[in-house]
C-alpha cells in the first residue's frame, strides 16, 4: 500500500456524502487512507419526516435537522467515515429561495471566515487532499458553490494540501444514461436533467471504476430515507444501479506543485 493520506471532503448538506463520494470513500478506507468528512449545513429545507419539502406550510424545519443529522451518523458509519465534522450552518435553499438571505444561512456567512473554520479542521488532520463540488455547485445549489468558495481559500491556509478535486459527471453520461432510466420507468430529481449539467468528457481527469462499491453506495443513498426525491435511486434494482452509478469522476482543480499531469487516482504522485 502507497503511504496513507488523508482526504478531507467538504459537502454542503446531509446525503451529498452519499451521493457523490461514497464509493470513492470506501475505496479509499478500504486501502487504509483516512477519510475526514465536513459537511456544512444541517439540511433544515429538505424533506421532513412527514415528507414535507421545505419551504412549505407545516415544514418541520427542527424534526428535518434532527433526522437529518442521524440519517447522516448512519451513512457515515456504512461508509466508515469515523471523522465527521457538522457546521451546523442553516441549509440556504435553491437560487432566488428567501432562505438565501437569512443571517445562520451558509451563503450568508463570510467566506473569510467559514475558509478558516474548514481550513483549522485540514490543518488539525493534516489533509493531501481536499474534494468539494466544481464552481458551478455542481448544480448551482447556493450552498454547493459556497463550498467551493471556501475550498479554494482554504487551500492557500494548508500547508499539507496538495490538490484540490472536484467531483464531476461527464456530459457524455448524463446524454446516456438519464434517458435509459427513465424508460425503465426512473424518476429524478429535477437538477440531474438540467441541460448545462456535467463536464466536458476530455476535461474529466481521474474515472474512477468502482462498481464494487455500487451496494454500499445505493445504501448509503437509501440511509438518507427522508429525502424522497431520491427514492427511485434508492428502489433501483441493484444492478442497473451498478451500471448507471458504479463510476465517479474528478476534475483536477488544483495543484500545490503546479504540474499539470495526467493520473488514475486522486493520490497519485503526491509526495
Amino acid at each position: 500500500m502507497n503511504q496513507p493520506r488523508t482526504i478531507v471532503l467538504l459537502h454542503a448538506h446531509p446525503d451529498d456524502e452519499a451521493i457523490f463520494t461514497s464509493a470513492t470513500t470506501r475505496w479509499y478506507r478500504e486501502q487504509g487512507h483516512r477519510v475526514v468528512l465536513i459537511t456544512a449545513t444541517n439540511g433544515r429545507l429538505g424533506y421532513d419526516p412527514q415528507g414535507r419539502p421545505g419551504p412549505v406550510a407545516g415544514h418541520d424545519s427542527s424534526a428535518t435537522v434532527t433526522a437529518r443529522l442521524g440519517e447522516l451518523t448512519t451513512s457515515c458509519r456504512l461508509l466508515d467515515i469515523s471523522e465527521f465534522h457538522f457546521l451546523g450552518y442553516d441549509d440556504s435553499g435553491m437560487q432566488g429561495w428567501p432562505e438565501n438571505t437569512e443571517p445562520q444561512s451558509f451563503v450568508s456567512q463570510d467566506l473569510t471566515g467559514v475558509a478558516e473554520e474548514i481550513a483549522a479542521i485540514c490543518r488539525a488532520v493534516a489533509a493531501d487532499v481536499i474534494i468539494t463540488y466544481d464552481e458551478f455547485g455542481y448544480y448551482g445549489h447556493p450552498d454547493h458553490i459556497k463550498c467551493n468558495q471556501a475550498a479554494r481559500a482554504a487551500v492557500a491556509l494548508v500547508p499539507s494540501v496538495s490538490r484540490l478535486a472536484y467531483v464531476v459527471t461527464p456530459k457524455s453520461l448524463f446524454r446516456t444514461f438519464v434517458p435509459v432510466a427513465e424508460a425503465r420507468g426512473a424518476v429524478f430529481p429535477a437538477w440531474i436533467k438540467v441541460k448545462s449539467l456535467g463536464w466536458s468528457d476530455e476535461d474529466v481527469n481521474v474515472d474512477l471504476d468502482l462498481s464494487a462499491y455500487a451496494a454500499i453506495k445505493q445504501d448509503s443513498i437509501r440511509a438518507h430515507a427522508t429525502q424522497i426525491d431520491n427514492a427511485d435511486i434508492m428502489n433501483m434494482d441493484p444492478e442497473f444501479f451498478r451500471l448507471l452509478f458504479g463510476h465517479e469522476f474528478y476534475v483536477d482543480a488544483w495543484r500545490r506543485d503546479g504540474l499539470e499531469v495526467a493520473t488514475t487516482d486522486l493520490l497519485e504522485g503526491i509526495a
